[in-house]
């Protein structure tokens, strides 16, 4: 299996990204998408969220199949509220711990499906 390294900026636009390379500001990056793959017109998974969009491209499935709908939701056999960070007040609301943990451990082990089907295939 080919092994790949995945940059990902999240809610960087490609005009925005396009003109700091114009401007010289950002080299690195410039480098790295000359010798590299660089996509700047895709469609992202619905909804728009970090947690469900980074699970979709990790995965390879929408979040209807791999399971984590959103940065905050309801969790119906768990019966609460699941939050992946969605502000400093949600945090607040729904305690820094229980947030962390959601984050840090039940993200990848318990809420992400551990076998979705693929929409792509090689």
């Amino acid at each position: 299996m080919k092994k790949i390294i995945m940059i990902l900026i999240d809610a960087l636009m490609p005009e925005a990204l396009e003109n700091a390379i114009k401007t010289q500001k950002i080299p690195a990056l410039k480098f790295l998408m000359e010798h590299g793959t660089y996509i700047s017109e895709c469609v992202t998974a619905f909804p728009t969220m970090t947690a469900s969009v980074d699970s979709t491209l990790m995965t390879g499935v929408y979040p209807d199949q791999h399971k984590v709908p959103g940065l905050i939701w309801y969790h119906p056999e768990e019966k609460r509220i699941v939050n992946y960070v969605n502000g400093a007040r949600t945090v607040l609301k729904y305690g820094l711990i229980k947030t962390a943990k959601d984050v840090l451990v039940h993200l990848n082990e318990s809420h992400l499906n551990k076998k979705p089907r693929q929409f792509m295939k090689n």
